[in-house]
């Protein structure tokens, strides 16, 4: 197990935690070093599915499964259920609708919406099409949040209600143009609720660590960009770049920050697990297992 750099520190066991990431990379590097052989090079991203589907089944507490599958409302169209790669359930109590086998993929489960929690979106590289379509596959389930009022077959929740959505990159790429519009991508429109943010793994010329942290800004203000793009590559790999913010119905503005530091990917993970739980706080730390930061000895050794 390769263990991170010696000049951080950290929780009790924050480098075999770290090493985790370390080794969903590499399998993610040495799956796209082969998918250069492919015609059409999808192979890499459908690995780097499978691997954050297995880091989650390893990481949650067993009441929750992890699986590829199509999540099926009590009510509503018969005829299209949405599929994602990375479904988180309840596997104590969610019976298992049917199954379906692709071959050299995944088996699919089909799963109850009200026993759905979670739905993370992956993909392998930040950028404006990927966050797009990540955000945009994650607002497809909007409908079955219900509108709080839960009166009607049509206006009810029809997903768990601890269900919370995720996106996941694997890196980001200097040669990949990202400019604050689009930053803003990660916002979605219309509004989601059930979008607490995500993650990215990894950037390119920032230490491999470091994990990015996407997260929504709310204000009762418009809020602008402090990001220049592609030609202020070190505001993007600093302590924080923001987008300008989308305008939310009820004078709210909300805007996408992407920060970066060592304790994020515990940060992510643990967060992730408490939304599951309800009992996520926003502002506080939900666990101070697996946190990593800098030495300030080590580092400023000659």
């Amino acid at each position: 197990m390769p263990l991170p750099p010696t000049d951080y520190t950290g929780a009790p066991g924050w480098r075999q935690f770290a090493a985790r990431k370390t080794e969903m990379l590499a399998a993610y590097d040495d799956a796209r070093l082969k998918a250069r052989g492919h015609r059409v090079q999808t192979h890499h991203g459908n690995v780097a599915e499978g691997l954050v589907r297995t880091w989650l089944e390893g990481f949650l507490p067993r009441r929750f499964g992890v699986a590829s599958g199509f999540i099926v409302p009590e009510h509503g169209p018969t005829d299209h259920f949405p599929h994602y790669e990375v479904v988180i359930y309840d596997q104590l109590v969610s019976p298992t609708l049917w199954h379906e086998d692709v071959p050299g993929a995944e088996r699919r489960r089909a799963l109850p919406a009200e026993h759905v929690l979670g739905v993370i979106e992956v993909k392998s590289a930040l950028t404006k099409a990927t966050a797009h379509a990540a955000v945009k596959k994650l607002g497809e389930l909007t409908p079955l949040l219900g509108d709080g009022r839960g009166e009607t077959p049509a206006t009810k929740r029809l997903l768990h209600q601890h269900f919370v959505s995720a996106a996941i990159f694997l890196e980001w790429r200097a040669s990949d143009d990202f400019g604050a519009a689009d930053l803003a991508e990660l916002v979605p429109d219309p509004p989601n609720p059930a979008f607490f943010g995500g993650a990215v793994f990894r950037a390119e010329g920032l230490d491999p660590l470091h994990t990015g942290q996407i997260r929504l800004l709310s204000s009762t203000t418009p809020m602008e960009t402090n990001f220049g793009g592609p030609d202020d590559p070190d505001r993007f790999r600093s302590n924080m770049a923001t987008s300008a913010s989308k305008a939310y119905p009820g004078g709210q503005q909300i805007a996408a920050m992407l920060s970066w530091a060592p304790a994020y990917f515990s940060v992510f993970a643990f967060d992730l697990l408490a939304l599951l739980q309800g009992t996520y706080r926003r502002g506080y730390i939900s666990s101070g297992h697996g946190l990593a930061w800098q030495d300030p000895e080590r580092h400023n050794r000659p």
